[in-house]
């Protein structure tokens, strides 16, 4: 039997549930009761200094280990522009993104607290409202797929905004893609309209303008037999897993030339579970 990677297994297990599990785990809960300003998560990320950001309801808590620390919409300067928090992130300079769906995005400096608010107008307020996840190019600009396209960002080195686009034509028809960051800070897209295809996306810079590429890689194969991808990650580097709503395993290897050069179909369990709702 071929050895599988332990990482894979660990996902599989937590695809599966904690209940398959017979080892014990030691668990810290905080709620509301241990001072989390909201019970309701939308959003958690670690950042490059090991520290915790919770986005709720009501705010965003950053966790060290022992206590909280907030940040909230009010009425003063230098607070956030709302309180529903539904995405996190954080860019190669440190900045923490907090994206709420009606009052635009927050970068907040972790070295001195200042929150700037950027898209909070009457017309640009819900922009983020249908944000998954946020991610940066090599250019520094940032980037999000939405029903309505790929909208990308930058902003210049005085925190303004520099450049502003909507790429109305990225997501066809009944093909809204998916979009991680894999292993060596690339960007890759998976459509599944049809077949399943992967490709590179490139966002360039040129004259205050971004432009966006895509470069086919090998895989171009029929869709899952019963359910759609719910979810995929590269592992190694060039190694991609697929997993379907029903439970079905993809593995694809690409060499430097993005030829497919392995495949493998795991078919996880023969129980018809549902993972709709999970994320890797």
């Amino acid at each position: 039997m071929r050895k599988i990677d332990f990482l894979f297994i660990g996902v599989v297990c937590f695809i599966i549930g904690f209940q398959r599990l017979n080892a014990q785990w030691n668990i810290d809960q905080i709620s509301a009761t241990e001072g989390l300003s909201q019970n309701t998560i939308k959003s958690i990320l670690q950042d490059s200094n090991g520290f915790i950001w919770i986005g709720t309801y009501y705010g965003i808590n950053k966790y060290d280990g022992y206590s909280m620390k907030y940040f909230k919409f009010s009425d003063k300067e230098n607070s956030l522009s709302g309180n529903q928090i539904h995405s996190l992130f954080e860019d190669k300079d440190g900045y923490i993104w907090a994206a709420t769906p009606d009052a635009g995005i927050n970068r907040i400096n972790q070295s001195t607290g200042k929150i700037d608010t950027y898209f909070n107008s009457k017309v640009t307020a819900a922009y983020f409202r249908d944000v998954n996840k946020l991610h940066q190019a090599q250019s520094g600009a940032i980037f999000y797929n939405t029903n309505n396209g790929l909208r990308l960002f930058k902003i210049s080195e005085r925190g303004e905004l520099k450049i502003d686009t909507l790429i109305t034509n990225f997501n066809k028809k009944n093909d809204l893609r998916q979009i991680i960051t894999g292993k060596t800070n690339k960007h890759w897209v998976l459509s599944q309209d049809g077949n399943l295809k992967l490709k590179e996306l490139q966002i360039e810079e040129h004259n205050d303008k971004l432009l966006v590429k895509e470069k086919p890689t090998g895989l171009d194969r029929p869709n899952f037999t019963k359910g759609r991808v719910t979810n995929f990650f590269e592992f190694p580097k060039n190694t991609f897993w697929f997993v379907s709503t029903k439970l079905e395993m993809l593995k694809i290897t690409l060499d430097d030339n993005y030829n497919l050069i392995e495949e493998e179909f795991v078919n996880l369990v023969s129980n018809d579970y549902n993972l709709s709702l999970i994320h890797i």
